[in-house]
C-alpha cells in the first residue's frame, strides 16, 4: 500500500506513544493481556515500529541518492554535449569544403547530431577518436585551440558520463528496493496497530482516559437523530456512535 511520507511518519508516531504506553502501564498491561497483548507482544509490536522507522529513513536517504546521481549525470550530459557541438561546428567550419568530406565522413560530422546518451556518445568518440589517430586532422584543428591535450579530456568526459550513467542506474535499482522494503514494513505497521487500537476501543470502551493515554481516537458521538411516531406526538432520541477509524 502506497503512503506519502507524512502518512507514514504520522503512524509511526502514534503507534510509538500508543505500544510504549501499554507496555509500560501495569494497569493497561494487565487489562489487554486477557486479549493477547502480553508485555513481550508490546515489545514485539516495539520492534515492528522501530523496523518502519528505519525503513523509512533509509529510503529518505537511498532516493536522495538517486536523485543527486541523477543531478550528477544530467550536468556531465551537459557539460559534454556543449563542447561536443560546439567542436562539432567548428571542425565542420574548417572541414567544411567538397575537398574535406572523406574527413567530415571519418570525423562523424556530416549525420545529424544524436541527443540519446548511446548514440551521443559514439559520435562524440568517433569526433575525437579520430582526431587524435589522424595528424593531419589535428595539425588543422590545433590552431584554434583544439590541442590533443584538450581532445584526451573530452574522451575522459565521455568514459565518466558512462560511469556516471551506471551509478544512475544502480541507485535506481537500490531506491527501489528501500522503497518496497518501506512499503512492507509500514503495512505490517499499519496492520499492527489497527489490530491494537480495535482491542483497546472494545476493551476501554467505558474508560475514555485509558484511550487517550494510548493515543487512540474514541469513538465519535455523532449528531442525534429523532424519530417521529405518525399515530403519536412521542419523539425518540437516538445516538449514533462511529468508531474512531470510520471519521
Amino acid at each position: 500500500m502506497n503512503a506519502t511520507p507524512t502518512k507514514i511518519i504520522t503512524l509511526i508516531g502514534d503507534s510509538l506513544i500508543g505500544f510504549t504506553n501499554a507496555k509500560d502501564n501495569e494497569i493497561i498491561l494487565s487489562q489487554i493481556s486477557e486479549k493477547g497483548y502480553s508485555s513481550s507482544k508490546m515489545e514485539q509490536l516495539l520492534g515492528i515500529n522501530t523496523l518502519a522507522d528505519e525503513k523509512f529513513h533509509e529510503f529518505e536517504v537511498k532516493d536522495g541518492e538517486r536523485i543527486q546521481a541523477i543531478l550528477d549525470f544530467e550536468a556531465k550530459y551537459t557539460e559534454e554535449m556543449n563542447y561536443y557541438t560546439s567542436d562539432r561546428k567548428l571542425a565542420f567550419q574548417i572541414f567544411g569544403g567538397e575537398a574535406d568530406r572523406a574527413i567530415r565522413n571519418q570525423l562523424g560530422i556530416d549525420m545529424l547530431l544524436k541527443k540519446n546518451l548511446n548514440g551521443f556518445i559514439e559520435q562524440a568518440q568517433q569526433f575525437y577518436g579520430t582526431n587524435l589517430k589522424k595528424k593531419e586532422i589535428l595539425s588543422r584543428l590545433d590552431e584554434f585551440a583544439m590541442t590533443e591535450e584538450k581532445i584526451k579530456e573530452r574522451l575522459n568526459g565521455l568514459a565518466a558520463l558512462r560511469v556516471l550513467d551506471d551509478i544512475v542506474e544502480t541507485k535506481k535499482g537500490q531506491a527501489a528496493v528501500a522503497l518496497k522494503e518501506r512499503t512492507e514494513s509500514y503495512d505490517k505497521l499499519r496492520v499492527a496497530w489497527h489490530k491494537f487500537k480495535t482491542v483497546c476501543l472494545i476493551k476501554f470502551e467505558k474508560n475514555q482516559e485509558h484511550l487517550k493515554f494510548l493515543n487512540i481516537k474514541p469513538p465519535a458521538v455523532r449528531t442525534t437523530k429523532k424519530t417521529t411516531s405518525k399515530n403519536s406526538n412521542t419523539t425518540t432520541t437516538v445516538k449514533v456512535e462511529m468508531p474512531a477509524d470510520m471519521e
